[in-house]
């Protein structure tokens, strides 16, 4: 009886043409003399299935219509019967095999080269952003997509996004509050929570997707690197993805925790490469977010935050297919100095020359080599590159002598008096308590310019130009600059 009512609703099956694909469960055909429309037939139809699709055909999501002649979500339209009592399958939007390709290929620099010519990293940004869209559409109609991957998007050459195999999602009947779930999930996109459960009987949740998305933009964004990917460096065999997943090995954080068994991989991008607002939710989704999975982004934030980040791109001088967001260096050609492979080409084949460093520059890069293993070998300072104005005037002082003298003897002691607390960046919030003390900064300027013997002075921008060589953060770079000044300008007062 209950097939029965199901299939009163259904259509006969249209006349198919040539089949589009197949999977494990059913075999998808284009529908003859109507092109904007495929068909998915199954191999064995249950009558689970067939009230889970009822449930999505009436309850269709608002990005399942067509806008501006594309489809973002191959949502089931009409459900079809062979002999009127078994869902045999269902009508949907056709997608354009030629011009869209599957999500993967267009992340992995090699294959992007050919299946999608002429894409750059601002391409990347927006299809990251469509990717979240959709998935913030489904969450707002209350579906949860469970087996979030890479596999379930196509991207065409204009960065438009398909969500496809909808069927295999989490659907809930608001009418009844049966949850149809789905039995299935890649380890690698899998929240840790759902690490070791029995998906056929466990309900996903909205949090577990949006664990799944950031992975998502992380792949997009970072040449198809996963987050939890790296070098080893515990003891004995180094465990895989998933793993690292439920222990919290996340290579990129801001402040490494101690004995941290992870690095990110040498060859791979640096994570400060992507644009600050994504920066900031890359960090909560895979730091607090693994263990609290109410901390992570939703896809909304994710949306808003690469729409800006897309908005705030520049190109590279050196070639316009180089975009990126507010570093100091255009990444893509840092990479092709360093041997790699050019990763955005332009769409006739044409990719940037490696430019050869002048002698002068080999020399001065072998030296910051040179002086970042020695002070690691010999205090095993952890180098650590980081903004902020601070680090700025340790640039001045390496390459302008007299004013960053004198920018040392007056900013690297007042830093050090007015930052307290432990090691780490500057607590920018801090501003009201450091313009309390501004008469106390005057005094140790003053002091600092009266006081100070030239050997001091020279120890002074010599220990802010060394903190510059070896990329410490600005308080380290103001402590160890004052450090020296005090050191021999104490010696000096013993020696007298």
């Amino acid at each position: 009886m209950a097939d029965a009512a199901v299939a009163a609703d259904a259509d006969a099956v249209p006349t198919l043409g040539r089949r589009l694909g197949a999977g494990g469960e059913a075999e998808v055909y284009e529908v003859r003399d109507r092109r904007q429309e495929a068909y998915k037939r199954y191999r064995q139809p249950t009558p689970e299935r067939a009230a889970k699709l009822r449930v999505m055909v009436a309850h269709p999501p608002a990005q399942a219509e067509e806008m501006g002649g594309h489809v973002a979500i191959a949502w089931p339209r009409t459900l079809s019967s062979a002999d009127g009592r078994t869902i045999d399958g269902f009508v949907m939007p056709s997608v354009d095999l030629t011009r869209a390709v599957p999500l993967f290929q267009v992340y992995n620099p090699q294959s992007r080269s050919h299946v999608a010519p002429g894409f750059t990293w601002r391409y990347l940004l927006r299809t990251a952003r469509n990717v979240a869209a959709i998935v913030a559409s489904l969450h707002d109609a209350g579906y949860v997509i469970g087996d979030l991957n890479e596999s379930n998007f196509l991207v065409t050459d204009r960065a438009l996004v398909v969500l496809v195999d909808c069927d295999s999602m989490q659907v809930r009947d608001p009418e009844t509050g049966a949850v149809h779930r789905g039995a299935v999930g890649k380890p690698e996109f899998l929240a840790p929570e759902f690490h070791g459960v029995d998906l056929a009987r466990t309900d996903r949740t909205v949090e577990s997707d949006r664990f799944a998305l950031g992975v998502l933009v992380f792949l997009l964004l970072m040449e198809g690197l996963h987050p939890f990917a790296g070098v080893w460096r515990g003891r004995g065999e180094p465990p895989d993805i998933p793993a690292r997943i439920r222990a919290r090995h996340f290579p990129y954080r801001r402040w490494p925790r101690p004995g941290a068994r992870l690095r990110p991989p040498p060859l791979g991008l640096r994570v400060g490469i992507l644009p600050a607002p994504v920066r900031v939710l890359t960090h909560t989704a895979f730091t607090a977010g693994v263990a609290r999975p109410g901390r992570r982004p939703s896809a909304r934030e994710w949306a808003r935050a690469l729409e800006a980040a897309e908005a705030r791109l520049r190109e590279c001088s050196r070639s316009p297919q180089h975009v990126f967001g507010r570093v100091r260096r255009c990444p893509w050609c840092a990479r092709v100095d360093a041997g790699l492979p050019d990763p955005f080409p332009a769409a006739d084949g044409t990719v940037v020359t490696r430019r050869v460093p002048s002698r002068v520059a080999q020399a001065a890069r072998a030296a910051r080599r040179a002086t970042r293993r020695w002070i690691a070998a010999r205090f095993s300072v952890r180098a650590r590159a980081s903004g902020g104005v601070v680090a700025a005037l340790v640039v001045m002082a390496w390459f302008v002598p007299v004013a960053g003298l004198a920018l040392a003897l007056v900013v690297f002691p007042a830093a050090a008096r007015l930052v307290d607390g432990g090691p780490g960046e500057l607590n920018w919030w801090r501003w009201r308590a450091l313009a309390r003390r501004a008469r106390l900064v005057r005094a140790g300027v003053a002091s600092s310019l009266g006081r100070m013997h030239w050997t001091a002075a020279a120890a002074t921008a010599g220990a802010g130009a060394a903190a510059f060589l070896v990329g410490l953060d600005p308080w380290s770079s103001g402590r160890a600059a004052a450090a020296a000044a005090t050191l021999v300008h104490t010696l000096l007062n013993l020696r007298q």
